[in-house]
C-alpha cells in the first residue's frame, strides 16, 4: 500500500507542473499587465522603471517562468505583486473557507447521494423512482453558478430564509457560542448545495444502478430467503457491495468541486480560495494564481489517493502492485 501510494504520487508530479504551467501561459496571453494596477497616473519615469525592476515585469517570459516554478519548489510561492504579501499567507487565509465548503458539499453529496439511489433501487418503477431520476437529470445538465443564482433568487430574496453571501454575519464574534455555529452552518447551506447538487444526482443514478445490479445476485436472494426485511438487505448485505463505483466517483468528483467553487465562491462572496483566485486574475497577480492552482492541484491528486485507498478497503481482491 505505501509503495503504491508513493507511485501515485511521484505520476502526480508531472500532472500539478502541467496545471501550473498552463495557467502561466494563459495568463502571460491575456491583455494588459500588472503594472497597469501598480504604477498609478501620472507617474514619473524613475517610479515607473523602480516598480518594473522590483517586480521584474520587463524580464524575459521564460525567466519569470523559472523564477515562478523556483518559488512554487521552495514552497515559498513568493510575493503577490499587488497586496505585496507572501502568497502562502493569503492562502493559508482563505484555504480553511474553501476546505469547509468543499467537506459540506462532499457530504452532502454523500448523503443525498446514496440516500436517493438507495430510495429509488428500493422502489424501482414508482413514482418516486421516476421522479427522482427526471431531478437527478435536470440537476446534472444544470451550470453550478445558474444553480447558485436561482438559490440566491429563491431562499435570500424571495423567501428571505438564509444568508447569500459571506461565511458568516459581521456581528457573529459578539454571539454566543452555539448562535455563531448556527450562523456559521446557514451560511454554508446555498453554496454547499449549489456546489454538491449536480454530483450528488449523479451519484444518485450510479449508486441506483450498482444497488439494482447487487440486489439481482445469489446472495441477495439467499437474504431474503431467510426472511430479512428489504432495509435488513440493503444495510447489511447490498450497500457495502454497491459503493465501489460511488467511491470511485466521489474521486473523480473533487477535480469538479474545487473548480466549480471558484465561482460558487464568486457568487456568493465566500471568503475562499476561488475569491482569491478571481481576484488574483482580474489584477493579473500571477503569484497569487500560481500558488492557488499548486495547491488546488496537490488536493486533487491526494483526493484521488484516498478514494484509491478506500476502493481498495472495500474491495479485498483488489491488488495494488
Amino acid at each position: 500500500m505505501i509503495r503504491y501510494s508513493l507511485r501515485r504520487l511521484l505520476t502526480a508530479i508531472p500532472l500539478v507542473w502541467a496545471v501550473v504551467t498552463l495557467c502561466f501561459l494563459l495568463l502571460e496571453a491575456a491583455p494588459g499587465d500588472v503594472s497597469g494596477t501598480l504604477i498609478p497616473q501620472g507617474a514619473s519615469v524613475e517610479m515607473r522603471t523602480a516598480i518594473m525592476a522590483k517586480w521584474q515585469l520587463e524580464a524575459p517570459m521564460g525567466l519569470r517562468y523559472l523564477a515562478a516554478l523556483g518559488n512554487l519548489c521552495t514552497g515559498e510561492l513568493g510575493l503577490s505583486v499587488v497586496r505585496e504579501r507572501p502568497v502562502l499567507d493569503l492562502i493559508l487565509e482563505a484555504l480553511p473557507a474553501t476546505l469547509a465548503l468543499t467537506a459540506c458539499s462532499l457530504a452532502m453529496m454523500v448523503v443525498l447521494g446514496l440516500g436517493i439511489g438507495s430510495l429509488q433501487a428500493l422502489r424501482r418503477g414508482s413514482w418516486l423512482d421516476r421522479g427522482a431520476t427526471l431531478i437527478s437529470v435536470v440537476l446534472h445538465a444544470v451550470p453550478s453558478f445558474w444553480l447558485a443564482m436561482v438559490l440566491v433568487l429563491g431562499f435570500a430574496l424571495w423567501l428571505p430564509v438564509l444568508p447569500a453571501s459571506q461565511a458568516a454575519d459581521p456581528m457573529a464574534a459578539y454571539m454566543p457560542g452555539w448562535e455563531r455555529l448556527l450562523d456559521r452552518l446557514a451560511h454554508l447551506v446555498l453554496p454547499a448545495l449549489a456546489l454538491g447538487a449536480a454530483n450528488a444526482a449523479l451519484i444518485a443514478r450510479h449508486h441506483r444502478s450498482a444497488l439494482l445490479e447487487v440486489m439481482d445476485q445469489d446472495f441477495i436472494r439467499t437474504a431474503r430467503a431467510l426472511g430479512l426485511g428489504p432495509w435488513r438487505v440493503l444495510t447489511r448485505h447490498a450497500l457495502r457491495a454497491a459503493l465501489l463505483p460511488t467511491v470511485t466517483l466521489l474521486g473523480l468528483a473533487l477535480p469538479f468541486l474545487f473548480s466549480g467553487s471558484v465561482v460558487v465562491e464568486r457568487v456568493f462572496a465566500w471568503p475562499g480560495m476561488g475569491t482569491l483566485i478571481f481576484e488574483g486574475i482580474e489584477q493579473q497577480d500571477t503569484p497569487v494564481v500560481l500558488g492557488c492552482f499548486l495547491v488546488y492541484g496537490v488536493l486533487v491528486v491526494v483526493g484521488g489517493l484516498l478514494a484509491d485507498v478506500a476502493t481498495a478497503a472495500l474491495d479485498p481482491r483488489i491488488r495494488l502492485d
